[in-house]
C-alpha cells in the first residue's frame, strides 16, 4: 500500500509538520535511502495527478527519431569520407565506381566511371555496336573482344550508353559522371 504524498513527504524528511523539521534540525539527506524511498513513493502520485501529456511523449519520440537520423547521416558522411567516393564530383580525386544495368534476363552491363575515362563490360551477352549519347552527340564506340568498351574521356554533362546485341538495342540509364 502506497502512503499518502504528504505522509510520504514528512516521513522521508524525518519528523512532523508540514516541513517535516524541527527548529535547528539539520536539512534532510536527499542522497540518502530515505529520501529514495520517497520518491518511489511519490511517483505513482505526481504521475496520476501530473503527468507529462500524451503529445509530449510523442514530441520525445520524435525528437530522438530526428536525433537518431542525424547520428546515421553522420555516420553515412564519414563512411563517405573515408571511403573517397563523391558521387558526381568531377575531379582528379574522384574515386573509380561502379554501375551495372540489367539489359535483358541474364544480361548486364557493368560500367566503371573512372576519373579520366570510362569502361564498360556486357556480361551475358556479345556487344555487336555500342554508342555513348550525350546532350551534345551520339558518338560510335569501339567494342573491344565483343564484351567491352572504353570511352576515353568522361562527358561533362549527362551521357547514356545504347547497346546492340544478337537480340536486341538496349540503352541504358542516364549517367552523371
Amino acid at each position: 500500500m502506497h502512503l499518502s504524498a504528504d505522509l510520504a513527504m514528512r516521513r522521508a524528511l524525518g519528523g512532523p509538520g508540514a516541513t517535516g523539521l524541527s527548529p535547528g534540525a539539520a536539512p534532510p539527506d536527499l542522497a540518502g535511502q530515505a529520501f529514495a524511498e520517497f520518491l518511489a513513493d511519490l511517483r505513482p502520485y505526481v504521475n496520476a495527478v501530473d503527468g507529462p501529456p500524451a503529445e509530449y511523449h510523442d514530441l520525445m519520440v520524435a525528437a530522438f527519431t530526428f536525433r537518431r537520423m542525424d547520428a546515421e547521416l553522420v555516420e553515412l558522411l564519414e563512411d563517405s569520407a573515408l571511403s573517397g567516393y563523391h558521387s558526381g564530383v568531377r575531379s582528379g580525386l574522384v574515386a573509380d565506381h561502379g554501375l551495372r544495368f540489367r539489359l535483358e534476363p541474364g544480361v548486364h552491363l557493368e560500367v566503371e566511371i573512372l576519373a579520366d575515362r570510362v569502361v564498360a563490360e556486357l556480361d551475358g551477352a556479345v556487344m555487336l555496336r555500342a554508342w555513348c549519347h550525350t546532350d551534345q552527340a551520339t558518338t560510335e564506340l569501339q567494342v573491344e573482344d565483343e564484351i567491352a568498351l572504353e570511352l576515353l574521356h568522361v562527358p561533362a554533362g549527362p551521357f547514356c550508353f545504347e547497346i546492340e546485341t544478337p537480340s536486341q538495342r538496349v540503352v541504358t540509364d542516364w549517367l552523371l559522371a
